[in-house]
């Protein structure tokens, strides 16, 4: 995750404009709202580091300022910016959403985000939902049903594909 992390920093400074921070999200966390992503953004102008926490529960996507830079750049191997979130001055933004918490690592994860998905308001649609398309389990390929994800000027929202 560390080279990961260390790519997708240097690929933005490279780009105009320059970035003034990063939102470090995780691929298996497909339900994040995009009013989370605004909130953790917003703070990241007052803050060096930003942890969403749900229900006392600390969750994704962590945003770094700027000043992370260096430190980001660094990250080698599966080391996660863990190690950067504790040399800074990171702050914990309560946020009522449990997708910053609820990732998918097993076929019973998956399970229980479609249950959430029956009972959720309309989903973010840049927030990876794309990704359920299949779940990979070892080496076999689990299928599951499709998402649709229709965005408008207001509102996303994903419709399941029977």
């Amino acid at each position: 995750m560390g080279d990961s992390i260390a790519a997708a920093v240097r690929a933005t400074l490279q780009s105009s404009p320059q970035p003034t921070g990063w939102l470090i999200l995780p691929g298996d966390l497909p339900l994040i709202r995009s009013d989370t992503l605004r909130q953790i953004g917003e703070a990241l102008g007052r803050h060096q580091v930003v942890v969403p926490v749900y229900r006392k529960r600390r969750g994704h996507p962590v945003g770094f300022s700027m000043c992370c830079r260096s430190e980001l750049l660094d990250l080698k191997g599966n080391e996660g910016a863990r190690n950067v979130v504790l040399a800074y001055e990171a702050i914990e933004l309560m946020v009522d959403d449990i997708g910053c918490v609820t990732d998918i690592d097993t076929v019973a994860d998956l399970h229980a985000v479609e249950k959430l998905l029956n009972g959720m308001a309309p989903l973010a649609a840049d927030t990876f939902l794309k990704a359920l398309d299949a779940f990979q389990w070892g080496s076999a390929k689990v299928p599951m049903e499709k998402f649709c994800i229709r965005v408008s000027s207001n509102r996303q929202d994903v419709f399941r594909i029977k």
